[in-house]
């Protein structure tokens, strides 16, 4: 058996540089249309975070599929940093901390 993991496409979160985890938002037009017509590999079961822009992600690699949202699939929660640029928390010391912890400490509230 073999498990592909294949990250979603492209939010507009993604694109400003900020910590998209817990925030439930879709594709960007830039984020869909670079997965039009991509060749995904071919998989018998088809499981996914149930955010989404993880599920829409699914939905445009594996059309004939229908998506099996899984709970243990979601991104971390970035707590406090939720939906902030590095330029907006890189003078705060929890998050300087939580950089050099490698991501092995929580952030406050994540």
């Amino acid at each position: 058996m073999q498990v592909f993991l294949i990250r979603h496409g492209k939010t507009q979160g993604n694109l400003e540089g900020r910590y998209v985890g817990s925030t439930d938002e879709p594709l960007c037009p830039l984020g869909a249309g670079e997965l039009l017509g991509r060749t995904a590999p071919p998989v018998e079961r088809l499981y996914s975070s149930p955010m989404r822009r993880c599920l829409q992600s699914a939905q445009l690699l594996y059309p004939r599929l229908a998506p099996i949202p899984l709970d243990g699939l979601r991104e971390s929660d970035f707590g406090d940093f939720e939906y902030r640029t590095y330029e907006q928390l890189q003078d705060c010391p929890a998050y300087r901390a939580w950089i050099a912890s490698g991501g092995r400490q929580a952030p406050p509230g994540g």
